[in-house]
């Protein structure tokens, strides 16, 4: 059936003073790897690379985190929340938000695979990945493993997007009247905005660093903004032209002070680089478990003077514990263990919830972040009182939980504080005053105090 022309013509443009329409276009440059994005956890998604939705829940985050002292319970905040974001209510109606977004002008991704093996002489590859885009501490989770001799993958490495990559977000405001919209975005979006282009980023791990963007045309977040919304932050000495650079700085000082050699771990002897660890978790499950690795040779019974305490629980879970000496496939003599423990996972109960999480955000922020001229590494520490209220739950080799105040109890904290065994929250003269605090202490350490 042949289909009717209309009588009535496109309109050439839109009045947009008529329809009281507010609108602002960046140009956002990414100048760290995207890991994720796509519809496929941990995939890109070369056709659509950026999402204006994935977009639109970093700014309700930041929104939120910048608007919760306004309101004296969560559900007033939430019911402002969807009037500006939009949303569905529990009453099953729903606010169409008042800020639209678009994605355009994307410029070609550049996907590569986050790990490399490089081939041996022999015509093997390398077991151990290198990760020539970033730190491998961070895009682990993508690694895979190394190809076979023929080059042929089972578990091939996770693709990223690499810089340089950019695109334009155009921001519009639909109010009543123009004088509301201008209102609007100075109060909500653009401080949203410009706590994502400081501390956000695109796709998974921007917690991490991936995914940072730059947005030259946006101040970056002031101490003053800082202070406003009661959250601390750590700034390393040097700043970087490269944000690859300044990323590598912010990640290397997490990975020391958890378990680089001399500080989150002893020193390693001949080709082993790193030793025993000096925070108490595993030495925690050992004395649980009963088990630890004994032989002629070394023993690694648990020795840890702050035992029983799982303090690296505040940098998110869950914590996979992984003993290199645990039990091998053969019945082990229960009565005189020689082996370290199974593996365990730790996990998260929040307050006033009786079932298991499977993970809990990290409360810190690692990245590079964009001053206006160049790059500083950071770390962001949000608000985390429910960090330390929530519960936790040890599963695998044994399953116990642990209450608030249990699994970091006063008398490990002062163990580790000021007690003689090296670890990363001894007292160090005269400025490197530990509390037990340990996000605090950690950002101490993160700016070499």
């Amino acid at each position: 059936m042949k289909l009717k022309k209309p009588k009535i013509s496109a309109p050439e443009s839109l009045d947009c003073e008529k329809a009281n329409r507010f609108t602002r276009t960046f140009r956002i440059e990414v100048v760290t790897p995207i890991y994720g994005g796509g519809v496929v956890a941990g995939e890109p998604d070369a056709e659509m690379p950026i999402r204006a939705s994935a977009i639109r829940g970093q700014l309700r985050f930041w929104w939120r985190l910048l608007n919760r002292s306004k309101y004296s319970t969560s559900t007033d905040l939430f019911r402002e929340e969807r009037k500006i974001w939009g949303g569905m209510s529990s009453t099953a109606t729903g606010n169409s938000s008042l800020i639209k977004l678009r994605v355009s002008g994307v410029t070609k991704p550049n996907q590569q695979s986050c790990a490399k093996y490089p081939p041996r002489t022999d015509g093997s590859y390398q077991t151990y990945a290198n990760f020539p885009y970033g730190p491998g501490y961070v895009l682990f989770p993508g690694q895979g493993k190394a190809p076979n001799r023929n080059g042929e993958y089972e578990n091939e490495p996770k693709r990223i997007i690499v810089p340089p990559f950019s695109f334009e977000l155009e921001l519009s405001l639909w109010k009543a009247d123009s004088n509301t919209n201008v209102e609007l975005w100075k109060n909500d979006v653009l401080p949203a905005l410009r706590w994502w282009a400081s501390f956000g980023g695109i796709g998974a791990r921007t917690r991490r660093g991936m995914g940072s963007v730059k947005v030259p045309e946006l101040q970056p977040v002031s101490d003053e903004d800082l202070t406003k919304a009661k959250v601390k932050l750590a700034k390393q000495g040097t700043n970087h032209s490269s944000a690859k650079n300044a990323w590598e700085a912010a990640i290397t000082r997490l990975r020391d002070f958890r378990q680089g050699a001399g500080i989150g771990r002893n020193h390693g002897s001949g080709r082993i680089p790193a030793g025993r660890s000096r925070w108490p978790e595993a030495d925690s499950i050992r004395d649980i478990t009963g088990c630890h690795f004994q032989s002629t040779a070394k023993t690694h019974a648990p020795a840890h003077p702050a035992r029983i305490a799982f303090p690296r629980a505040v940098f998110g879970l869950p914590i996979i514990t992984h003993f290199k000496d645990g039990p091998p496939n053969r019945a082990r003599d229960e009565d005189k263990p020689r082996f370290d423990p199974e593996d365990t996972t730790l996990l998260p109960i929040l307050e006033n919830e009786t079932t298991t999480r499977n993970r809990l955000a990290s409360p810190l922020i690692l990245k590079a972040m964009w001053t206006g001229k160049d790059y500083v590494p950071i770390a962001l520490l949000l608000p985390h009182d429910h960090v330390y209220e929530m519960s936790l739950q040890l599963t695998g080799a044994v399953n116990r939980q642990f209450a608030p105040g249990e699994w970091w109890s006063e008398p490990a904290r002062k163990a580790m504080v000021s007690g003689k065994t090296a670890n990363p929250l001894h007292h160090r003269p005269p400025n490197q005053i530990r509390t037990g605090d340990v996000l605090d202490d950690f950002l101490r350490f993160f700016e070499g105090k």
